[in-house]
């Protein structure tokens, strides 16, 4: 009769949807699995795939228990109660599908936002070890571009004090990220470039520092040292900011001033040796001559160690922002 044709209609379509959605649980189950083989992209665009098989699945499965409508009356209570449970349960493992299915998405979302970040930062950094390679390969032999290429040299060595951050970002994103053979060998040359020419740009910075020390008279070194002391003062004068991103903002300043200050110490140590040997050939000199140099000695030992007080200021500052944010 027609009652029965319609419960085997439903029975078959009902067993038809069971093993579809088996297979889907299969299928997601193994597209939510670890997969360094394939790109964040191909796996969300999978995972995008995934999520419409399965929504339209949920169309069909919300059809058929439409289709149960006309045979629900016919059954005994008991069978109709089984039918329900039936559905009820394949309704939940359908959500179950589509939640894992939308977590796994918002992972990928998020990986693929950190490559880009990656890939970026990383082209960047790249960009910035040509140029630091440009520039140390433009040297010049004229004594009357010393000065000019010594000052270049160490605005180019405190350069590096403003990107460390973005280095030390580029490494922490490589543990968490399913990086290719090729992009860790990338990141590992560029963490040595980056070593080799900072340290090649001091050895260079410091070779024309000597030169330049031994052309300046006693009284042009102690004047340009004088007002690079005031300037140092005027920096270490400012507060630590309440703010987060000033917070950064003055880290990043307290590390180009920490660069600057181990630049400028062999500055310091000529100043010395020289007022040294002049309070020696000229016995007659005054001995708040030498009095002055121990004075500027101890003052460098200050500045140094208000810098380095400043910076764990800063830092314990910084710990508390990331104490709250967490």
């Amino acid at each position: 009769n027609k009652l029965h044709e319609e419960w085997s209609v439903y029975e078959q379509v009902a067993s038809d949807a069971d093993l579809r959605l088996k297979e889907l649980e299969r299928e997601v189950k193994v597209a939510c699995r670890a997969d360094s083989s394939r790109t964040p992209e191909q796996r969300l665009a999978e995972t995008r795939a995934l999520q419409s098989d399965v929504n339209a699945f949920r169309a069909t499965l919300d059809q058929l228990g439409t289709g149960t409508a006309s045979v629900r009356p016919s059954l005994d209570a008991a069978s109709a109660a089984s039918v329900t449970a039936a559905e009820t349960r394949a309704t939940e493992r359908v959500r179950h599908l589509q939640e894992s299915l939308r977590q796994h998405a918002e992972h990928l979302q998020g990986l693929c936002a950190r490559q880009v970040q990656f890939s970026t930062t990383c082209s960047a950094l790249s960009s910035f070890l040509a140029d630091v390679a440009q520039i140390l390969d433009s040297d010049s032999d004229s004594d009357a571009d010393l000065k000019r290429r010594r000052d270049q040299l160490k605005d180019l060595f405190a350069s590096f004090a403003p990107k460390q951050h973005l280095l030390d970002r580029l490494n922490e994103m490589a543990y968490k990220l399913p990086l290719s053979a090729q992009e860790a060998a990338d990141l590992s040359k560029l963490n040595e470039k980056w070593h080799a020419l900072q340290g090649q740009c001091e050895q260079q910075q410091a070779g024309l520092q000597d030169s330049v020390l031994k052309q300046d008279d006693f009284l042009a070194k102690c004047d340009d040292w004088m007002h690079f002391l005031k300037r140092v003062e005027r920096d270490l004068a400012q507060e630590p900011s309440g703010e987060h991103e000033k917070l950064l903002q003055q880290k990043q300043q307290l590390e180009t001033l920490q660069y600057e200050l181990h630049a400028r110490q062999p500055v310091l140590s000529a100043i010395l040796r020289e007022g040294d040997e002049l309070a020696t050939a000229a016995p007659t000199t005054s001995p708040d001559f030498s009095r002055q140099l121990a004075i500027l000695d101890a003052q460098w030992g200050n500045v140094l160690g208000r810098a380095h007080i400043r910076a764990a200021s800063v830092d314990r500052a910084l710990a508390v922002w990331a104490a709250w944010q967490r």
